[in-house]
Formats: structure tokens, sequence, C-alpha cells
């Protein structure tokens, strides 16, 4: 197959149409300068076919220009005010983050039983708030004999105040100004591992000036405990710290939701105005912290996953793959969804759902190619299915296992088992559910049987495959090679245009694009075939199967059985990795990266850069942003406000109907919380409170019931909107790569509808399960 799209791309000028607007690029070449726009071949070819061209960040701009504001001689566009915005917020937050010192080194303290640790505060303190950040960082001294203590061991924070009288003095606890910090669970020998604990105190600088104020720690342990301690004081402001969290958390949405800019930036900018909220507030992180806040297994088994993919796409497994799948539901489209639904839906129960995604989303758009099949309503249902068959077993998804994983909940008895019995049930249940709803949904989609792609076709895709990643490779740098990017974006869109015109074939199967591809000699049968399928004919269809069998083969096929070996180990590590971690000591991230190591060993890689040009960057670059954004937001309190505000309400219910209203409660406040909030700190914030109201003798809640509630409606939230999961977010990053781009708002329009109506399911199984039935 060859091509002769650069020396049209340095010899011809495009001509573009933007609506009204006409916009005309001259051929740039490196050797010299000029139009080709009398050739006749060109000509043809441009007056055959129409420009389409599919909306980007050219488009967009073009629109922001259009609303344009004159103020005397000076003309103010969308673009020029919403930078300015932008970057005013940006410039007021730089000023707030530089004008914070970085924390010094926490002072590290001893104490036990016998001797507790008194720190006092400055006389001259003007703070309304403190704040004691406290780090514990020898844990196996806790309890060094493995001792078993029936009330188990704390530590003890509270603000006290100095009373004189006469020439006796004495300390007095200032009322509700303490809080107990669990190190060890009662009649157990397991000690807390080293964390960060974070103690707001609040007292309102009404006290006279000559009142003296100190922390007073205490322990019930006898050893000693070394811990960390940093004291921060804040002003009056501090009391909002909530309301700021909501707000650059918001902000954040709008900027995504509206495409205001690009996703990854404004993640970016959110994650620094957040830094810079905390460094107003008195609580500058260093960069040491900050960058401990990213989930670098995370990021690292995304990193491996997209090499191994990348790595195994120029084998043709994935157009191989397809033509199978595709060969199954025989040209069905909701046939095919729903063996894919149902692949999916099992696999997602036992393996990580971005891993999931990985595997499947090149799988998809290769199949949808074969097929002619729109992949965007096909990506968005195999994802939402993917979330769902997470919430089955313990190990699907990330806040699955943060639960089963809790003290208290291992002590209930909350096992693998267990919670397969309760939670498979209302996995098959919802599933079912929206399957169907996405039936309907999706019904001029889902309901036609698919026009077979000819060879034609899938040459010019192909080639439009090489020319997209071409384009992303340039990186102008001048307005000639600007001028180059621009032409080669408008012959990419020409070549789409072609792809999916019926005048683009001509009778002989011949193609009057500007592309000449050295054609196989069935090419002429195949293009009939197409047509043939256009009239449903299945006699023609099966021809056409048989002309893309032998397109849709395999490349290399020692590279092939090597990426093929790497993958199953790879994914059957993935499936054990769970029932052989006390032997071996391999968590999923590593399971990745020595799979990408292994594999690049095995092909005898030349070219690295090639390699690293297959990993999406900016899907990494944004959820390192975005993991340090949620922990600010964190860290502001907001996560918590949300618990106890779901915990008031829980315990303000009489007690016949407290059980009903916790569970449908929690499954509810869940979904939407974690439609907003990532659900790992939403999860790790709730269930100390769900522990908390569990053991509350006067609530008599069960925790299994209410753990579970949580469990299901923070995965149902997932399909809510596009920052939901992480799966959605690797969808729709690797979903763009291919050049089907997926919006914030495309995903929630079918997202929202998802997850209230799951909700409602997911309700009525809690209901019937825990409370009618009270398994």
């Amino acid at each position: 197959m060859s091509f002769d799209g650069p020396r049209k791309i340095e010899e011809m000028g495009i001509e573009a149409s933007y609506g009204s607007t006409s916009t005309r690029l001259l051929g740039v070449s490196t050797r010299r300068q000029g139009a080709g726009l009398d050739d006749p071949e060109f000509a043809a070819a441009a007056e055959s076919t129409p420009l389409i061209i599919r909306p980007g960040a050219h488009e967009t701009e073009e629109d922001e220009e259009k609303y344009t504001i004159t103020l005397g001689r000076v003309r103010i566009s969308l673009r020029d005010v919403k930078i300015v915005i932008i970057f005013c917020t940006l410039l007021i937050g730089v000023v707030a983050f530089a004008l914070q010192v970085e924390p010094e080194v926490d002072n590290t303290f001893a104490l036990s039983g016998d001797y507790p640790l008194f720190i006092p505060l400055a006389e001259d303190y003007q703070a309304s708030y403190i704040a004691i950040d406290m780090s514990i960082p020898m844990a196996s001294t806790y309890n060094p004999r493995k001792v078993v203590h029936p009330d188990g061991l704390n530590l003890y924070v509270r603000l006290e105040y100095k009373v004189t009288l006469g020439d006796e003095s004495t300390w007095l606890p200032v009322p509700d100004q303490y809080t107990t910090v669990i190190l060890q669970e009662a009649n157990s020998t397991h000690s807390v591992s080293e964390e960060d604990i974070e103690v707001d105190i609040l007292y309102v600088n009404t006290f006279p000036a000559e009142v003296v104020l100190r922390l007073n720690f205490t322990t019930s342990s006898l050893d000693p405990i070394a811990i960390k301690v940093q004291i921060l004081e804040h002003g009056s402001i501090y009391r909002y710290k909530e309301l700021f969290g909501a707000l650059v958390l918001g902000g954040m949405y709008v900027l995504i939701i509206f495409e205001i800019i690009d996703r990854t930036v404004s993640a970016i900018v959110g994650s620094f105005i957040a830094l810079a909220v905390l460094s107003a507030l008195g609580d500058r992180p260093s960069l040491e912290l900050i960058v401990s806040w990213i989930e670098y297994n995370t990021l690292a088994l995304l990193f491996g996953m997209m090499i191994i993919v990348g790595v195994s796409s120029n084998t043709g497994l994935f157009e191989w793959i397809a033509h199978k799948a595709y060969e199954m539901s025989k040209g069905n489209i909701w046939r095919l969804v729903l063996i894919l639904s149902i692949f999916t839906g099992v696999v997602s129960g036992v393996l990580d759902s971005v891993t999931s995604v990985l595997l499947l989303t090149p799988v998809i758009v290769r199949l949808c190619k074969v097929g002619n099949i729109d992949p965007i309503p096909v990506l968005i249902t195999i994802v939402m299915i993917c979330n769902i068959g997470g919430i089955a077993t313990a190990v699907g998804d990330p806040h699955m296992i943060i639960i089963v994983n809790n003290k208290a909940i291992i002590k209930d008895g909350l096992d693998f088992a267990t919670v397969f019995f309760y939670m498979a049930p209302a996995a098959v249940i919802i599933l079912t559910t929206t399957l169907f709803f996405l039936k309907w949904w999706y019904r001029r989609e889902f309901g036609i049987v698919t026009k077979l792609s000819t060879p034609m076709e899938l040459h010019l895709r192909k080639e439009i495959d090489i020319w997209r990643e071409t384009a992303k490779c340039l990186n102008p740098s001048s307005p000639e090679e600007r001028q180059v990017k621009e032409m080669l974006q408008m012959y990419i869109a020409k070549l789409q245009a072609e792809a999916h015109s019926p005048s683009a074939l001509s009778s002989d199967g011949s193609s009057q694009s500007l592309v000449h591809v050295a054609q196989p000699s069935s090419l002429s049968s195949a293009a009939q075939d197409s047509r043939a399928l256009e009239d449903n004919a299945p006699a023609f269809a099966l021809e056409g199967l048989e002309a893309l069998r032998k397109e849709c083969q395999i490349h290399d096929r020692r590279l092939f059985i090597m990426c093929i070996s790497v993958l199953s180990v790879v994914v059957f590590l993935f499936f054990i990795e769970n029932f052989i971690d006390k032997w071996i000591h391999l968590p999923l991230a590593w399971v990745a990266l020595l799979g990408a190591i292994v594999l690049m060993v095995l092909a005898d890689i030349k070219d690295i850069g090639a390699v690293l040009h297959k990993v999406e960057w900016g899907t990494l670059i944004f959820f390192g942003a975005l993991f340090v954004l949620i922990e600010s937001v964190d860290r502001l309190g907001l996560v918590n406000l949300v618990g106890n505000k779901i915990a008031e309400i829980i315990a303000g219910v009489s007690e016949e109907s407290r059980l009903p209203v916790a569970c449908v409660l929690l499954v509810w406040f869940s979904s939407i919380a974690s439609a907003i909030i990532d659900s790992i700190p939403y999860t790790t914030a709730m269930m100390p409170i769900v522990v908390r109201l569990s053991q509350d003798p006067t609530l008599h809640l069960p925790l299994r019931a209410m753990a579970l509630s949580l469990a299901l409606g923070t995965g149902l939230g997932s399909n809510g909107t596009l920052l939901g999961a992480t799966a959605n977010l690797v969808m729709a990053g690797l979903a763009e790569q291919y050049g089907f781009p997926i919006g914030f708002v495309k995903f929630c329009k079918v997202g929202l509808p998802v997850m209230f109506l799951t909700s409602i399911v997911g309700s009525i199984y809690v209901l019937v399960v825990f409370c009618l039935f009270k398994l």
C-alpha cells in the first residue's frame, strides 16, 4: 500500500468551508511555496466530495472569535475574556501561594501513659482556629509484644487553659475541644500503619490576653510512642474552608462541562487554585507532601497497560479480534453490544475496571470501524457495564477494596464470599436494567444491521489514523509549520469525508480520493459487496466478510505470539493477585510495568520514542492533577462535611424507620457524591462514619447493611459523570486518541439518567434484602 498524500500536501492548496466562512490555505513546502489549485485531479476530487470537519479546537476558536465586544477602537472577543478571567484567577492564586512559607520540618516527640506531652501555644496568638497535623512514624513500636488490649490503644488530644488561684495554678480542659485517635482496635493485635492524622480544634480568641493555652497529648499505651506534630494557626475565615473547597471543585466542573479549556488544563488549574486556597488559609503543603498525594499505583498501572496495548496494536491483534466478534454478531449491533456487555460484566467483577477498559477500548474501536458503527454509544455502554460489574465482588473496584479491608468490616465477617453473595445479585439486576435502558436510549444506533466496511474503506481509515498520528507529533513553532499542520488536518478531514461518502467509490471500486492505494485484486467485488450490504443482501455479505478476513489478519506472527503470551500472563496475575499476595508481593501496578518491560525486551524495540508515543500522556497528567485536587478538597473538609451531614440525618430519624432511611440515604447520597467527588476519598472518609453509626448503642444499625449500601451507591454513581470513575476518563482519553472525542456533556446526557434509574433499583434492592428479609 503506497500513499502520495505528502506530495499533495506540499504542492496543493486545500479549501475548507466552515459554514459561511471559507478559508484557503496555500500548500507550503520546505523547498518552495506554490499553489496547486489548478491541478485537475485535485479539482475533480474536491468537487466530488464536500469537506466535512469534525468539531475540534480550530472550530471552537473560530466560534469564540465571532462573539466580540467593541469598546472604542478595541475589539474584545469571547476568547479574550476567557483568557483574562482564568489568568487573573491564576495570578491571585500565585500571590496567595507565594506569600505563605512552606512549613518547617515537623517536630518529633515521644510520649507514653506515664509521660504525657504538653505543647504550649504562643501567648500572642491571633488565630481563631488551630489545626494539628500528626503522623505516626514508628507504628511497629506501638505494641512490639503484640499484646491484646481489651480497651485498645488510643491517643487523646485536648485543649487546656491555665487558671491561677492565689499561689496555685491548674489546667482545665476547654469544653468540646478534644479528640481521640485510635492506635489499636480493642481485642486486636493489629496496629495502625504510618499515616497522617489531621485534628481541627476551634478556639475563638475571646479569651483574655493573660489566659495561657496549651495542647495536652496523652495515650493509654505503656510503651513509648513517637509522633510528629505540626501546629497551624488560622484566622476566622478558616470556618468557611468547606465552602472554598466546594467553589474550587465547582469551578473545575464548569471549565470541563462547557469545555472552556482543555480537560487536562482544567484539572491542572483547579489543583493549583485548591493549593492556593490552602495556602491562603495558612496550611500551605510542602512539595514533598503534594507529590505524596498522587496515586502512583494507578498511574503506573495505566502506563504499563498503555505500552502493552500500544505494542500489541502493531500486530493486527485488535483488528483480528474485532473481525471475529463481528462474525459472531452477524452484523447485528445490539447482538454485538450484548456479547461485549456480558463479557465485560464477568471480567470486571474479577479484573480492575481500568484494566478492562484499557483492553476493550482498542477492540471496540477497531470493531466499529470494520462494521461502520459509531463507536461512542458502544464505548459508553461498555464502560457503564464495567462500572456496574465492579460492585459484584470485593476486588472489582477500588472503593470495594477499601470497604472490605476496613478493620470493623473484617471483624464483622464480611469476606470475599459474603460480598459476592450480597452484591452479585444486585449487579446482575442492575446490569440487566441498564442494558435494556441503553437499548431504548440508543434505539436508533443499536436497531440496525451494520453495513460492512469494504477493504477500500479500511485502507482509507488506516491512512486517516496514520496522518492523525503524524499531525499529533507536529508542534508548530513557525507560521510555515503551523500552515502545514492546518493543511494536514484538513487533508485528514477530506479523507474522513471520502470514507463516509457513497460517491467516494466509483463503479469499478477505485477511489476519487487524493490517496492512491495499492489495491488488492478483489477490490472491485468488495466495493460491489458494500453496496449489496446496503440493500441487505446476505449473499454478498459473505463475500465481503471473506475480503475483510484477508484484510484483518495478523501482520507480525512472531510479535503476535509474544504479545498474546505476555498479555495472558499479566491478566492471569491480575486475576490471582488477591489470592497470592501473602507469598508474592506484586501489586497490579508492578505486574503491568514488568509486563511492559518484558514485552519491549522480547519485541526487540529499537525506537522507544514510537512506543512512548502510544502512551496517552494527557490522561496520565489529568489523573495526577485530579489526585492533588481531590486531596486538597479533602483537606478543606468538604468530604467530611458530607459524611457528617449524612450521620446527622440518620440519627434524627425514628428507630423503626432508621434502617430503611439509612440504607436508602447511603445509596442516593453516595451515588450523587461519587459522581462529583472521586470514589476513593469519599469512601475513605465515609467508612469511619458508617462504623461509628453502627457502633452507637442508641441507633441499632447493622454495619453490614450500611457498608454494602455505601458500596452499592458509590459504584452506581460512577456512571453519573465523566469524572465519576477512573475507567470513564481512561475510556474518554483513548477514544479521543482514536479520533472519537467524548465530552463531559455528551457522557452526562446518558450517564445521569442511568445513575438515577440504577439508584432507584439499588434502593429497592437494599430495602428488600436488608429491611424486608433482614439478610
